[in-house]
C-alpha cells in the first residue's frame, strides 16, 4: 500500500528545453521563466522546493527513465518527496504514452504534479492531464509534419530545403546560386570522375578550391547528388527541374556514377572507421583516412595523415588504430543515444520559412496596393524599403535555418553509416596528435586523442 503524502514533503521542480542552440546569458530566458514559475506555484501552494532539476538540450519526447525526470518520480515513490513542479505539462512530456504512465507512477505513490496549466490534485486533474499530454505530442507531431510541408513549399518557390551543397551560396531569397569560386572546381570534378578519374583524385581537385580536405566518401555521396543537374529532389516527395543552376551536364552527370576499379581487399576496412569522415589529424588539420596494414587476412586498419597534400605537407602526421580510438569514444556515444533532439530544430526552421513567407507576402500586397498617391512618394518609398528590409532579414534567418538543416532525421538503424551519423551529430571535433617523438610508437592514444563533445 501507497504510503500517504503530506504537504510537508519537499517537491522538486523540473526545467526542460530541447534546444540550447549555443545560447547563454541575460538573453537566454527560458530556464529563468520555468525557475521563476516554478517558485511561485510553490509559494501559492504553500510548498518547499528542495531542488529545481534543469536538463537542457533534452527532447520532451523522450522517456522520463532517460532523463533526470526519472530521479524525481524515484524520490516521490520512496516517499522522500511530495511530487514535483513544473512550468506547463509540455515541460513534463511530449510523449503521451510515457507521460501518463509516469504520472500514474507519482499519482498512485501518492504524489503530485504542479504546473501553471495543471494541478493534479484538483477536480478533474487526471483528465486534464491526459488531455494536455496528448496535445504536447500532437503539437510536436504538427511541428514535424510543418518541417515537411516546409520542406515542399520551398521547393516549390526554387529554395533548395537542406544544407547549401558544396559549389553553391545562397542570395537572399535562399536560393542557390553558384559559388564563383568552387563551382569550377566541382565541375572539373565531375569530368575528370566522367572520364575515369580515382575519388581521390577528384577529391584532390576540390581540395585546391576549398583549402580542406575531402574524404573519398564525400566526394562519392556528391556524385550522386542531383543538385549538381539543377534538381531538387529529396526522396519521393520533393522534386523540382531547374530549380538552380546546374554545374554539370547531364551525359557527364551520368558518366560519373560509374564505380571505377575496386580494390582488391577482403572487405573487412569497409566495417570499420565510426570517426571516417570526421576524425582530424592535429597536425594538419585534414580528415585522416582508414588505411591497412599487415599481411592478407591479418590486416590492421587504421586512421591515418595522408602527410603529402596538394596544400602542403604535414608537420606532424598523426596515425592510430581504427579499434583502439573508435574504443575510446563508444562510451561516450552510448552514454549521448537517443540524445539527438529534432524538437528545436523543427521549430526554428518552420517558423524562419513562416516568417520568411509573411514578410514577402506582406510587400507583394503593399506593392499590389498602389498606394502611392495616398502616402505620398517620400513615405511610400520609406514604407517599400522597410518591408524590403524585412523581407532580406528573414530570407537570412531562414537561410541560417536551413544551413543547420543537417541536423534532422538522424538514422538510427544500426548500421555502420547510421553509427557514423550519429557520431557526427554528437561530436563536435574530435582529432589525434601525433606520438610524442621521445615516447615513440607506445604512447597511449588516449593520450593523443582530442575528443569534444556538442
Amino acid at each position: 500500500m501507497a504510503p500517504k503524502r503530506t504537504t510537508q514533503l519537499p517537491f522538486y521542480g523540473y526545467v526542460r528545453v530541447s534546444s540550447t542552440a549555443g545560447r547563454g546569458g541575460e538573453s537566454f530566458i527560458s530556464p529563468a521563466v520555468q525557475r521563476d514559475t516554478i517558485g511561485r506555484l510553490a509559494t501559492a501552494n504553500g510548498l518547499e522546493v528542495a531542488e529545481v532539476i534543469e536538463e537542457l538540450d533534452v527532447s520532451g519526447d523522450k522517456a522520463a527513465r532517460e532523463r533526470r525526470l526519472e530521479e524525481i518520480v524515484a524520490k516521490v515513490e520512496a516517499g522522500e518527496s511530495g511530487g514535483l513542479i513544473v512550468w506547463k505539462v509540455s515541460r513534463f512530456s511530449r510523449n503521451l504514452l510515457d507521460g501518463v504512465m509516469v504520472a500514474d507512477r507519482v499519482s498512485r505513490a501518492g504524489g503530485r504534479i504542479i504546473g501553471s496549466d495543471l494541478d493534479t490534485a484538483q477536480p478533474m486533474g487526471k483528465p486534464i492531464l491526459g488531455f494536455l499530454l496528448g496535445w504536447a505530442e500532437e503539437e510536436l507531431d504538427a511541428r514535424r509534419a510543418g518541417w515537411r510541408e516546409a520542406q515542399v513549399r520551398a521547393a516549390a518557390r526554387g529554395v533548395h530545403p537542406t544544407r547549401t551543397p558544396v559549389g553553391y551560396r545562397r542570395d537572399a531569397e535562399g536560393r542557390l546560386r553558384p559559388d564563383q569560386k568552387v563551382a569550377p572546381a566541382v565541375t572539373r570534378m565531375f569530368q575528370r570522375r566522367a572520364r575515369g578519374a580515382s575519388l581521390q583524385d577528384c577529391a584532390d581537385e576540390l581540395e585546391k578550391a576549398t583549402g580542406k580536405g575531402w574524404s573519398r566518401s564525400s566526394v562519392s555521396q556528391m556524385f550522386k547528388s542531383q543538385t549538381y543537374l539543377g534538381r531538387i529532389a529529396i526522396g519521393d516527395a520533393i522534386y523540382e527541374e531547374g530549380a538552380h543552376p546546374a554545374l554539370v551536364d547531364e551525359r557527364t552527370w551520368q558518366l560519373a556514377q560509374r564505380e571505377g576499379k575496386r580494390p582488391d581487399h577482403n572487405g573487412s576496412l569497409a566495417s570499420q572507421g565510426i570517426l571516417a569522415g570526421l576524425i582530424r589529424c592535429a597536425g594538419c588539420g585534414h580528415l585522416l583516412t582508414v588505411t591497412a596494414s599487415g599481411p592478407q587476412g591479418a590486416r590492421v586498419a587504421s586512421y591515418t595523415c595522408r602527410r603529402v597534400r596538394a596544400s602542403g605537407d604535414c608537420p606532424a602526421p598523426a596515425s592510430g588504430t581504427v579499434e583502439k580510438v573508435d574504443a575510446l569514444v563508444e562510451p561516450g556515444l552510448a552514454a549521448r543515444a537517443g540524445s539527438v533532439d529534432l524538437e528545436a530544430a523543427l521549430i526554428e526552421l518552420h517558423d524562419a520559412q513562416v516568417a520568411h513567407a509573411a514578410t514577402s507576402r506582406e510587400l507583394d500586397e503593399f506593392l499590389a496596393a498602389g498606394l502611392i498617391s495616398e502616402l505620398g512618394p517620400d513615405l511610400y518609398k520609406r514604407e517599400v524599403a522597410r518591408r524590403r528590409e524585412a523581407v532580406t532579414t528573414t530570407a537570412s534567418a531562414y537561410a541560417a535555418a536551413l544551413a543547420s538543416q543537417d541536423r534532422m532525421a538522424a538514422a538510427d538503424d544500426g548500421s555502420l553509416n547510421a553509427r557514423r551519423e550519429f557520431a557526427r551529430r554528437v561530436i563536435a571535433s574530435v582529432a589525434l596528435v601525433k606520438s610524442d617523438p621521445k615516447r615513440g610508437r607506445w604512447q597511449p592514444i588516449e593520450e593523443r586523442l582530442e575528443v569534444v563533445w556538442r
